[in-house]
């Protein structure tokens, strides 16, 4: 059964006339009179009652009319999708990142702006620690993913965004308090606090401290960024922070006492920083959506200054 003798069917039991059928579908009368008894033929069943010049339905034409147009509609529905997924402006789109992506970072900003311009993609975000998301990118469950790490797999291509210094803050009580640099060797004697809500932020700590000699002293480590605020705030340790983070955070309004009493402190070492990559897939076909995700991010962050 082929597509055109369904078409066809439709039309001429649109007109009731093979003729004028014939004329709107831009063929010979004779051609469609032979396509539409090939198809009664192959269903084993009449569907039009020929009397003269017209022609009606059977029972059987009717009912099997509607559930052709049914199966057009939806035909035509699923290639007008897959048409705009081809261009762009439809689809979903699946990513990962290894760490939080919240205001104010820029991975956030582009993030924001990429579902505010394209209504119709449908965008799937999910946090993992960067074991599991390489594993999820080499098994195509993955279209992109943002990474403060690298990947083994020579599989997966990288492509840096941005980077961006790690400092550290303190409370008043703390002897550092107003410094504004320091070296992350002198701070080996203070407990540090950590945030594992992002997946690989331990990581960071121990990574960056062994890099200074030392290994740290992690005197909280859990997904509650108040609480380590809070204990922050009382003299309990330090925690790694982005200045930019540190300034929005104490830039807002009506932000708790405890938060006034942080004091932020650059660090000097070249190493005390984060590469924000985006990954994909090397050998994977990229979806309309997924390029146009991906052209997106270079313009971004080529045109935009951090």
């Amino acid at each position: 059964m082929e597509l055109s003798q369904l078409q066809y069917f439709c039309k001429v039991a649109e007109l009731e006339h093979f003729t004028q059928a014939s004329d709107e579908l831009h063929i010979s009368q004779p051609a469609l009179s032979k396509a539409i008894l090939n198809l009664e033929t192959e269903l084993g069943i009449p569907l039009f009652e020929r009397k003269k010049r017209n022609v009606y339905l059977t029972e059987y034409g009717r009912r099997f009319l509607k559930n052709t147009r049914k199966m057009l509609r939806e035909l035509n529905a699923s290639v007008r999708e897959i048409t705009e997924m081809a261009d762009g402006s439809t689809g979903d789109l699946f990513i990962a990142s290894n760490f939080l992506i919240s205001a104010p970072s820029p991975a956030f900003n582009f993030i924001r702006d990429f579902c505010i311009e394209n209504p119709r993609i449908n965008f799937h975000h999910f946090q993992h620690g960067n074991e599991h998301i390489e594993k999820l990118l080499l098994t195509r469950k993955l279209d992109l993913a943002f990474t403060v790490s690298d990947f083994s797999s020579p599989e997966i291509e990288q492509i840096n965004l941005y980077t961006y210094k790690l400092g550290v803050v303190v409370s008043e009580n703390n002897p550092m308090f107003g410094q504004e640099k320091a070296s992350l060797k002198d701070l080996k004697d203070f407990p540090f606090l950590s945030n594992n809500s992002d997946p690989d932020l331990r990581d960071t700590v121990y990574t960056l401290c062994n890099k200074a000699g030392f290994k740290p002293v992690i005197a909280f480590e859990g997904d509650n960024a108040e609480l380590i605020g809070e204990l922050l705030s009382i003299g309990r340790g330090i925690a790694f922070v982005s200045k930019y983070r540190f300034e929005h955070m104490t830039s807002k309004r009506d932000i708790p006492e405890w938060e006034k009493n942080l004091h932020y402190i650059d660090l000097e070492e070249d190493y005390c920083c984060r590469t924000v990559s985006v990954a994909y897939l090397k050998e994977r076909y990229l979806t309309k959506g997924s390029e146009k995700f991906l052209d997106g991010l270079k313009d971004f962050f080529d045109l935009s200054e951090f």
